[in-house]
């Protein structure tokens, strides 16, 4: 019996929602995040605004997939040792947060996301999908035993990712690679405590 439900996806409509993505990214960074519009989306892509709406019903979903595209990993990563996982999910942050297009972007979302609401909610949830897998592998640590079972994988992800978001975007200063070791280390002391070995 042939499964329907695993149809392979119109190369067409692929490439329709890509272009619609790379739309909205030019104008996410050049606008701001409030200013950016199915509208001139449409416009810029070239793409009918029904077409877009078939695709993404609101347009946080749509500029939340724009984030996304090109950033987000589609698979876990998992060396086998926390330390390893980290220290890459920290480099490519780094990389991240150092690109000249989505260092302005970010900005802009965490001021926006001050003023806007709507806002607020793409920048909760873009940070909650840039998190799901560094807390999976910190749960695949504890599960090791790499770091105790009363470890609070969430609070730790963002415990680790915090300073280097104030690091790259508000101090603009350069971080290497001995800071990322020594950083992840910090952190991985800290949560395990002075009696773990």
């Amino acid at each position: 019996m042939i499964n329907t439900n695993s149809r392979p996806v119109d190369p067409r409509i692929e490439r329709t929602r890509q272009v619609v993505l790379a739309a909205a990214l030019e104008l996410i960074s050049e606008r701001g995040f409030g200013s950016v519009t199915v509208e001139a989306i449409s416009e810029r892509s070239g793409v009918a605004r029904s077409t877009i709406y078939r695709h993404w019903k609101q347009l946080p979903d749509l500029m939340l997939d724009a984030l996304a595209a090109g950033i987000e990993r589609s698979t876990p990563l998992d060396t086998g040792e926390l330390r390893s996982d980290l220290i890459v999910f920290v480099c490519e942050l780094v990389e991240l947060l150092t690109s000249d297009e989505f260092s302005q972007m970010a900005m802009a979302l965490i001021v926006e996301s001050h003023r806007d609401p709507a806002i607020a909610e793409l920048h909760s949830r873009f940070l909650r999908g840039r998190q799901q897998f560094t807390i999976a592998a910190i749960e695949r640590g504890i599960e090791r035993g790499e770091l105790p079972t009363t470890v609070d994988a969430r609070q730790m992800a963002a415990d680790l990712a915090a300073p280097v978001f104030f690091r790259a975007l508000i101090q603009h200063v350069p971080i290497d690679e001995a800071f990322i070791d020594q950083h992840v280390d910090r952190w991985l002391a800290i949560h395990r405590g002075p009696s773990h070995t």
